[in-house]
């Protein structure tokens, strides 16, 4: 009965299998034009197996928001596996196993069928789908994997008896943990073991009939690892199988199983599926067991639906037919690097989203709105589905007047989303929602949550893009009621910032930090207690020179011997007049981080060294005078009365160039729903703000755009600070491309920055142009995060400014310079977060999501062939 169910003596193959219509071949048809766009080989060897920058050193297939992902073997040993899995415990991707479910066979007359003796087997990845064929001279063997179900990928495994007679087997799996708890660059980094770091408790093997399961106990390790008791891996096959052996010592975890003997008649197939997934937790545990069964008992439609997607993606993506191949494969990467990040919900995390990278630490787990409007912006062209669920992943968090902790800011959007929300909100429910807070109760101890800023408010520009990209697809009636879902929130949102960020009252926003413990607090009997005052530190000596006023409030403001800890706005002002010792404000970190540029020049930082040299070349060596150049101020705002949250003494250009473009969006937005007044009201406001940008931020000596300082006094709107002036001994960094990116800039000032973009001692690089400091800048280091490197969403903001104003051979040079000096860009190297601007080497994360995001949009906006 078992043989009737599930051996299938005719093959019968799909329309989407090749031309030769084998049992063996790989299915699909536009996916099968694009083999190993992306290395997807590898052979985990520790817990976190990781290359130089902590990614893991792999870049695993991941599918259908799965939290796992396995590879394809990079050694003999491993081949018949596809090795790993690697998991995304909660918050970091983890690699426990070095392959969980190798295949061999055994025949009738004891001959064994080793797949790691066969020499060059075909291992591909394809879009959507590892793939392995074996010949094995009378028999051959393919192994397809795929992702059917956000939890669950399907491996089909087909055994074709190449001979004229009936022929019976044995078939074997068997698998084997990752034992090492560290290794970085190929190298241990410690000696420790996973049993010896998490105890021998920690992993435990069992099976049945059906399959096998790695049950893992509850690790809160909140920097690397987060697992609840329970939590599972799990293989369930169609053949029944029975144990061989099993080991679970303290430093040695595998099993070996075997099927009973099964026949296959001569020159026919037999197919054999297997299910593998991995549950967060009991519970999905429980609802994943039983999807398994229904997806087992009927496995063909369901990779079928798989095959299909992946053809769908690449029939909607793939419409630029001036596109040469290379580029067209690096956009096939791009697609792959999104649907890599994309995350299913789980936790706090409520619903589909794409994360920044799911091989990089801090990055696999969470949802950033900055990141978010970058993805949705590429999705929505390839996956609206997507795109959509990943705007309302962002807005689940949208702060409302019912927040307990926050709703002095009612209208902003969080900087982060995760599947654990910080321990602040333990018996704060995010707005009030106590039933969402009450099912997530296990997840109230999250270290990656944050709410100490928001991101640059792209929003409105994503989803006027998802509206364009359903009706490109037809699909109009949807297309205006997500216009219609979405354009209340995005006006919340857009006043927030002017509510909560625009200190002088004139129309023209600061980037911030919210209220936070680890911005704001006081002291009382030398103890931190919940307070309003600004919290800084400093590095005290006797040898300093301070002012006799700030050593009596130091005395009673900080904390700490040589490195002191305060609390008082006041006495910060003073330390910035004084000038004597380098001040380090969290706030400064918060809106750097809101900014989207963490540690951008234009908001003061600079190391040490650097601010040295510019103290020289300005100064005589003045450090005094150097560091009141860079060390920025911040008010507190208040509404009625109460702190709201604070913001830098400096109105910044991009974020305000973005808002104008907003309104522009908004405009449309309420114009199509009928609010023509609304729509009347952001069109008159989005040209006072771009006539302020034109008039007050350009710098007509050196053609460029600035952020301004401003006094915090009170003034008329669209008003431009008479005692404030531009930041250019800030130098220059991206924020001065941002108005041609949103076309306020006027023709004159366009070519001007233009002519600063494509000078080669300022932004036009060696290797890859668009650092995101020029060479100028005195805090430029082409290593150093976001005053050097270059970012390629950064990038693709500066040549689409130039495509808006023309100047199309200049973005055919630049964007050819980025293709072909970004290491491993145009190979099979994972897509990075960055590079280096003088020699094109890749830097931070890997399989990096906005970067993936704007390179396909590179792909649509400007690639031809050249």
């Amino acid at each position: 009965m078992f043989r009737i169910l599930w051996v299938l003596a005719v093959f019968i193959f799909s329309h989407h299998a090749l031309a030769d219509q084998s049992p063996l071949s790989p299915s699909g048809k536009l996916a099968l034009k694009y083999k190993n766009v992306l290395d997807r080989y590898g052979d985990p060897a520790a817990l976190r197996d990781q290359d130089e920058y902590s990614n893991i050193a792999f870049n695993p297939l991941y599918d259908h928001g799965s939290w796992h992902g396995f590879l394809l073997p990079a050694s003999p040993e491993t081949q018949g596996s596809f090795t790993g899995p690697s998991i995304i415990a909660e918050e970091y991707n983890i690699l426990p196993g070095r392959y969980m479910e190798q295949l061999s066979l055994t025949a009738q007359c004891g001959e064994v069928y080793d797949l790691t003796s066969v020499k060059n087997p075909e291992l591909i990845a394809y879009p959507g789908a590892l793939y392995q064929r074996y010949d094995l001279d009378d028999i051959e063997v393919a192994l397809e994997m795929r992702f059917v179900d956000p939890r669950i990928s399907l491996v089909k495994t087909t055994i074709l008896n190449k001979t004229g007679r009936q022929r019976q087997f044995t078939l074997n799996w068997s698998g084997e943990l990752t034992e090492q708890l560290h290794r970085k660059g190929g190298v241990l980094a410690n000696c420790r073991s996973i049993s010896g770091q998490y105890g021998e408790g920690f992993r435990q093997l069992s099976g049945s009939s059906e399959g096998i399961v790695l049950r893992l106990n509850r690790q809160r390790d909140t920097w690397t690892l987060m697992t609840q008791d329970d939590a599972s891996f799990i293989i369930r096959r169609t053949l029944p199988t029975h144990w061989q052996s099993i080991d679970q010592s303290r430093d040695s975890h595998s099993y070996q199983v075997a099927s009973d003997p099964v026949t296959i008649a001569g020159g026919e197939a037999m197919v054999i599926w297997s299910a593998q997934a991995y549950g967060h937790d009991a519970g999905e545990v429980s609802a994943i067991n039983e999807r398994i069964g229904a997806i087992l008992s009927a496995p063909e439609p369901h990779f079928d639906r798989s095959v299909e997607r992946w053809e769908d993606y690449l029939e909607t993506g793939l419409t630029n037919t001036r596109a040469s191949k290379k580029q067209t494969r690096l956009a096939v990467k791009a697609i792959q690097t999104l649907h890599a990040n994309w995350r299913s919900p789980y936790g706090f995390l409520q619903h589909d989203g794409v994360t920044p990278s799911y091989t990089a630490p801090w990055f696999a787990g969470g949802i950033w709105p900055w990141d978010s409007w970058k993805h949705v912006y590429a999705l929505a062209h390839i996956n609206p589905d997507l795109a959509m669920a990943n705007v309302r992943a962002m807005f689940d968090y949208q702060v409302s007047d019912m927040d307990p902790l926050r709703y002095q800011d009612a209208g902003m959007l969080i900087d982060v989303v995760f599947p654990n929300i910080t321990p602040l909100r333990a018996d704060m429910p995010f707005n009030m929602d106590v039933h969402r807070h009450m099912d997530n109760y296990a997840h109230l101890d999250g270290g990656n949550w944050n709410e100490r800023n928001t991101k640059p408010s792209l929003a409105s520009w994503s989803v006027w893009e998802v509206y364009q990209g359903l009706r490109r697809q037809n699909r109009h009636g949807e297309a205006g009621e997500w216009l219609k879902e979405m354009y209340p929130s995005l006006v919340k949102y857009h006043q927030w910032w002017y509510r909560s960020r625009d200190f002088n009252g004139n129309g023209i926003v600061e980037y911030g930090a919210t209220m936070h413990p680890a911005h704001n607090g006081a002291l009382m009997n030398g103890e931190v207690v919940d307070g309003n005052e600004l919290r800084f530190s400093f590095a005290w000596s006797d040898d300093l020179t301070m002012p006799d006023y700030l050593k009596t409030m130091m005395d009673s403001y900080c904390i700490g011997d040589a490195d002191k800890l305060c609390y008082s706005t006041q006495m910060y002002d003073g330390m910035v007049d004084w000038g004597g010792v380098a001040i380090n404000a969290p706030a400064q970190d918060g809106v750097g981080w809101e900014s989207g540029r963490d540690n951008a020049a234009n908001f003061g930082f600079i190391n040490e060294d650097q601010l040295a040299a510019y103290a020289d070349q300005m100064y005589d060596g003045d450090m005094v005078k150097a560091r009141a150049d860079w060390t920025p101020r911040f008010f507190q705002n208040q509404v009625y009365g109460q702190p709201v949250g604070y913001t830098i003494n400096q109105e910044s250009v991009d974020i305000n160039a973005y808002l104008a473009a907003e309104k522009r969006y908004l405009a449309d937005m309420a114009e199509l729903l009928g609010r023509d007044g609304e729509a009347r009201q952001f069109l008159d406001e989005a040209q006072k703000l771009e006539d302020f940008i034109n008039a007050c931020m350009f710098d007509a000596e050196s053609g460029f755009y600035y952020d301004y300082r401003i006094s915090g006094e009170p003034l008329a709107a669209w008003e431009c600070d008479q005692k404030g002036a531009l930041l250019t001994r800030r130098g220059r960094g991206p924020e001065g491309w941002s108005p041609l990116f949103t076309q306020l800039a006027s023709r004159e000032q366009a070519s001007r920055v233009r002519d600063m973009i494509m000078n080669e001692q300022e932004f036009n690089t060696p290797a890859v142009p668009f650092p995101t400091a020029s060479q100028s800048n005195p805090a430029y280091g082409p290593d150093i995060y976001w005053r050097g490197r270059v970012w390629v969403d950064q990038a693709y903001f500066g040549l689409k400014g130039l495509q808006n104003y023309g100047y199309d051979q200049e973005v055919q040079q630049l964007m050819g310079k980025i293709l072909s000096n970004a290491e491993g860009l145009m190979k099979d190297g994972a897509i990075r977060e960055n590079y280096n601007p003088e020699t094109g080497a890749v830097q931070g994360a890997s399989n990096f999501g906005w970067s993936a995001a704007l390179l396909y949009m590179m792909y649509r906006d400007f690639m031809s062939g050249s």
